[in-house]
């Protein structure tokens, strides 16, 4: 679990940027509601990108394997 929650702040924070870039989606405003000037991010926003990183990086391999081996 360890690894996925690093895995989804790496992706967010560094590969798709959505972390800190307000311009990301344009016109998303996805760093409006929550926003920590301090950090820089969207406390929401990250926690969400996070935890579905987090549960998609270990569900989907078991759900692959539990397909293919049934």
């Amino acid at each position: 679990m360890t690894f996925a929650l690093a895995y989804g702040m790496i992706e967010e924070a560094f590969v798709t940027q959505t972390l800190w870039n307000p311009d990301w989606a344009a016109g998303a405003r996805i760093l409006d509601y929550g926003f920590i000037p301090a950090l820089g991010l969207a406390g929401p926003w990250t926690m969400f990108m996070v935890g579905v990183h987090t549960v998609f990086s270990i569900s989907v391999p078991i759900a692959v394997m539990a397909h293919r081996s049934g």
